[in-house]
């Protein structure tokens, strides 16, 4: 609780700021509407306790959903200073997902930098770089990008500097250092081992809770069923660090590890302190064409009440793209992988599956853009059986997404 009430008073002051610049010069609100037509078949969503990995259930097909309306409220106070509030709302209520200020730092030396105070996304995902960290290959990012949104969230700092050579005249070659330091994040790593990795669009807000199923660890080790990812319960930051090379226009290759330092003896208001660290790769290359190849890989692990709970996770994602004119095609397999190594009897974390998504979007008049999406999800989790479930599950959706920029 104390760490809701932290967050709450961080994201109200800057909210104030921001507000209270309403008719300066260099106020601005933008954001997106998303409304869905869905087909599921399958399981019931893990959004209502199910089995299913998707954001909509069975129940939920051949409906019309109000899938998202985001929105972000932004104040320049010049060319390099900035404060930006956003939030979501997925139908059952607004949530603020960022409260920040950015520094983008004007030199006419060989370095840029740039630095985010508040709560924000880290600067490591080459999917998620659409408005309000969406994707503007997909409607739904890759597992990995979707634990993103879902678990992690810089309450802190973030600094990232960048040698471009002769400012005068830009070397194609760009070096990036990225580094950040972090509270309010020690749950982390409870999604991943009491559901598994997911495929879907809802991100989480600062102050907000994602439900999870009533497992026989969970009651014996009095683990809230209402997960709340963003709270600080051992009084330790966390970081990571990253570097990055950029060919101008043609690839990006970038390295990040990320360690919340957790305490995994500690609990606070049903939550516990997980230890979760993970090292990533990602890249992006594109041509003159209109192609695009994407790529992310990620390992790491969590612990748990001393390490009594300990898993190894895994997941990576290939996508191939080719733009034309305002058409978009993508393309994208995932795999993903949780490994249960403690020796627990009760205790079913264990997990692999595959996902395969093809979506096509047309962009008209630059402000709406209408999607179709396929994606077909396979799955074997170990914790289904407990509830008399078959532990593999395919799950099948079909959704069409009208979306609005404003």
């Amino acid at each position: 609780m104390r760490g809701r009430v932290f967050i709450a008073l961080l994201v109200f002051s800057i909210f104030s700021q921001t507000w209270a610049q309403v008719d300066a010069p260099g106020f601005s609100i933008h954001g997106l509407t998303d409304v869905a037509y869905v087909y599921t078949d399958g399981a019931e969503s893990w959004l209502s306790r199910g089995p299913g990995k998707l954001r909509f259930s069975e129940d939920d097909s051949n409906q019309i959903e109000l899938a998202d309306v985001g929105i972000a409220i932004e104040f320049a106070f010049d060319l390099q200073s900035k404060i930006t509030v956003a939030g979501h709302h997925y139908g059952e209520g607004f949530e603020l997902t960022e409260a920040f200020w950015d520094f983008r730092q004007l030199s006419n030396s060989a370095w840029r930098s740039r630095y985010r105070v508040g709560a924000f996304f880290p600067s490591f995902s080459m999917e998620n770089i659409g408005p309000l960290w969406t994707s503007p290959y997909t409607v739904k990012p890759s597992a990995i990008n979707t634990w993103i949104g879902e678990e992690i969230r810089i309450i802190g700092a973030e600094g990232k500097w960048t040698w471009i050579g002769d400012p005068h005249n830009k070397s194609k070659h760009q070096f990036s250092l990225i580094g950040g330091i972090y509270a309010y994040n020690d749950p982390m790593g409870a999604m991943i081992s009491w559901r598994g990795w997911s495929v879907h669009d809802r991100q989480i807000g600062v102050t907000g809770d994602f439900p999870i199923r009533d497992l026989p660890l969970i009651d014996y080790t009095g683990h809230s069923t209402d997960y709340e990812p963003f709270m600080e319960i051992d009084d330790r930051p966390g970081f990571y660090v990253g570097a990055e090379w950029n060919v101008a226009r043609s690839f990006k290759l970038q390295l990040v590890h990320y360690d919340n330092q957790g305490d995994d003896s500690q609990r606070q208001d049903d939550q516990y302190s997980w230890h979760t660290w993970f090292t990533q790769a990602a890249m992006h290359w594109q041509n003159d064409a209109g192609y695009e190849i994407l790529g992310q890989f990620m390992t790491g692990n969590t612990l748990m009440a001393r390490g009594k709970l300990d898993n190894d996770f895994k997941a990576a994602y290939l996508m191939v793209v080719k733009t034309w004119g305002q058409h978009r095609l993508a393309v994208r397999w995932d795999e993903f992988r949780v490994i249960d190594r403690d020796t627990i009897p009760f205790d079913y974390n264990d997990e692999r599956g595959d996902s395969q998504t093809i979506s096509y979007s047309y962009l008209f008049r630059q402000k709406w853009k209408v999607t179709i999406e396929a994606t077909r999800l396979w799955s074997r989790q170990a914790s289904r059986a407990h509830f008399g479930e078959d532990p593999r599950l395919a799950e099948n959706q079909l959704l069409t997404s009208v979306r609005h920029y404003f």
